[in-house]
């Protein structure tokens, strides 16, 4: 229950005829569902109209105090908060539902209210680099015990027997988690043999919970992970570098499958890839090429791959369908230049010039200017995953004949626009301007602005 200054809601609703206390006990209810995005804004906006308008002073009062609330139990469970977001993805996924933080909040207070009174003291006093006081952990520790205690099912009944015991083990890796977040970056840019040292006595301390808790706590880790693929620097620690066989027999086995669906998906996306995503499309699809080819080399630099294994032939086949998905998209980056540049062969004299030239009778058409566009933006974003793919020398070709064909193609625009009676000026103008934008995709955005103030040079 909230505490609410009496005070505050008699003033409220006497002095300035504002909500019975029956209401007050409404708003409090509706304010306590509210979810968090949506009660910032409410605890903002009641702060500044309560200096306007007091009558908005108790409803402001609810809202600042479930707003601690929440502050609170966040700094509490903080190493759990991130692994309840609705926001991961796979190979990441979520181990609790949003709505068990509260949930865990709540218990925490039933169980030991006088122990969280002093844990809000201590979260919401001045910030200071002091670590963590242990009260933090010892409160997670007792709700897992009461998770697992005879009247589990009376003070936890959201939740079955077999997912009260799984949440159990979450909080008595809390500890555990809030200990080793802090060095998990360390670890990830250095896997010396220091830092092996200390994942494999963190491994040690949460199998020490239960004997069946290490995936759940390497999983938990991962969710910290920029990549998700990093997970096997973790696993090589604790496994000193195991070979892939031996790895998907154990009961880690199912992070390291997760990673090798994610592949997978990924190469169909970019055999699916739509062009009509435009640039934006391009760049997240090579993106993805680049989570991709980064989780094979995680596989191979962390993990003895046999050439027959179970993960080390996928990997290899993996790999191949990628380097030529990539090579069937950039292939058609050529084609998509020459629908979006319309070029037209040029009669002089009775005869016909070799050279085709640029067709500017009309103005650029939006659906291939995008989807050359969506096509560069891949090939151009490819640029860090090409080595390690396997692409590398198409990429390479692929940029040099574009190049090629734009300046070139720019060449000729910007004679055509010096002569005195240039015809269709400004549609000449309009290609040139795509033309500088392709340009700075392959090349940077320097080249597009040289080609601009080409045209625009008297």
């Amino acid at each position: 229950m909230l505490r609410v200054r009496s005070g505050a809601r008699n003033a409220g609703c006497k002095l300035f005829m504002g909500l019975s206390t029956a209401q007050l006990g409404a708003v409090e209810g509706l304010v306590r569902t509210a979810p968090d995005a949506l009660l910032a804004r409410l605890n903002a906006a009641l702060s500044a109209a309560r200096y306007s308008d007091p009558v908005f002073a108790p409803v402001s009062d609810i809202a600042r105090a479930e707003a601690e609330n929440r502050r609170a139990r966040d700094i509490v469970l903080e190493p759990l908060k991130p692994l309840a977001s609705a926001a991961l993805v796979l190979p990441k996924r979520p181990l609790l539902a949003t709505a068990d933080l509260g949930r865990f909040w709540r218990l925490m207070k039933g169980v030991s209210p006088n122990m969280v009174e002093a844990a809000i003291r201590y979260a919401l006093g001045p910030a200071n680099n002091d670590p963590p006081p242990p009260v933090y952990d010892t409160l997670c520790i007792q709700a897992a015990t009461a998770l697992r205690g005879p009247d589990a099912a009376r003070i936890a009944p959201h939740w079955s027997e077999v997912e009260r015991e799984r949440l159990a083990k979450l909080m008595m890796l809390a500890p555990i988690l809030r200990a080793a977040l802090p060095r998990l970056s360390s670890w990830m840019r250095n896997l010396s043999s220091e830092n092996m040292t200390a994942v494999r006595l963190a491994y040690k301390d949460a199998i020490a919970t239960a004997e069946d808790v290490g995936p759940l706590f390497i999983e938990a880790l991962q969710i910290y992970l920029e990549e998700p693929s990093q997970v096997l620097r973790l696993i090589s620690a604790v496994m000193d570098r195991p070979s892939d066989r031996y790895l998907a027999g154990s009961e880690l086995a199912g992070i390291g499958q997760r990673l090798l669906e994610d592949v997978e998906r990924r190469v169909h996306g970019v055999k699916s890839f739509d062009s009509n995503r435009g640039l934006e499309g391009g760049a997240a699809e090579a993106a993805s090429v680049l989570s991709a080819a980064t989780t094979m080399k995680e596989f191979e630099q962390w993990l003895a791959l046999a050439k027959d294994g179970p993960w080390g032939s996928r990997v290899a086949a993996q790999k191949l369908a990628l380097a030529l998905a990539v090579e069937a998209r950039m292939r058609e980056a050529d084609r998509a230049v020459t629908l979006a540049l319309p070029m037209q062969a040029q009669r002089v004299a009775g005869g016909v010039l070799m050279r085709p030239l640029p067709r500017v009778d009309e103005f650029p058409h939006e659906v291939p200017v995008r989807r050359a566009m969506g096509l560069l933006a891949f090939v151009d974003d490819t640029r860090t995953s090409a080595g390690n793919a396997g692409f590398g020398a198409l990429r390479a070709k692929v940029i040099e004949v574009l190049e090629i064909r734009l300046d070139l193609y720019v060449e000729d625009l910007v004679e055509h626009l010096r002569t005195p009676d240039c015809e269709h000026r400004d549609e000449a103008r309009a290609y040139v301007n795509v033309a500088a934008d392709f340009l700075g995709l392959l090349r940077g955005p320097k080249a597009a602005q040289i080609v601009r103030r080409r045209v625009a040079a008297p």
